[in-house]
């Protein structure tokens, strides 16, 4: 699952819209629906988006033997 599919799903989750979403969190549904349509996000872009909806991000490297980086 990319992250434009998890964004989507935060949306229902949360009982909102994206373009809620993107309002909330300071930019444009536009611009927020070109991100999602090319699939390129900053970390800090999505921890505004977290930020947004009341909820945390995480974002972790897992090693071969489980270990999160």
């Amino acid at each position: 699952m990319d992250i434009s599919e998890k964004i989507r799903i935060l949306a229902i989750k949360n009982h909102t819209t994206v373009q809620q979403i993107a309002e909330r969190s300071g930019q444009s549904s536009a611009n927020l629906y070109n991100k999602m349509g090319r699939n390129t996000f900053k970390v800090a872009e999505l921890e505004r988006l977290a930020e947004a909806v009341g909820c945390g991000l995480e974002i972790n490297f897992v090693l071969p033997n489980g270990e999160k980086i």
